[in-house]
């Protein structure tokens, strides 16, 4: 049982690993292409676009000082169709990860 705990508890961190790797490159992808576009929309018809990634961008940055807390939250719905994971991961905090 001890074991079997242990191998959950390695697939939930490397999971959890997985996610933030991913939203974190998707969110510093978004900020690129924000970046590259933000010169055409300031001299285009489309201002709506443009004022959307201008306040859109602080919010995408805080994101990424927070990306751990955003998978531990995306880990629990990964995780939520399986019981002994689920199981697991109540009992879990963000801290107990980082070991």
């Amino acid at each position: 049982m001890v074991e079997n705990k242990q191998e959950i508890l390695e697939k939930i961190k490397g999971s959890h690993e997985n996610i933030a790797l991913t939203v974190g490159t998707l969110l510093a992808m978004t900020l690129v292409a924000y970046f590259l576009s933000y010169s055409t929309l300031a001299n285009s018809t489309h201002t709506g676009l443009f004022w959307f990634e201008m306040l859109s961008s602080p919010v995408i940055v805080m994101a990424l000082f927070y990306i751990r807390n955003i998978a531990f939250s995306l880990l629990k719905i990964r995780f939520m169709g399986s019981s002994e994971c689920k199981a697991l991961l109540d009992g879990l905090q963000l801290s107990d990860l980082k070991q």
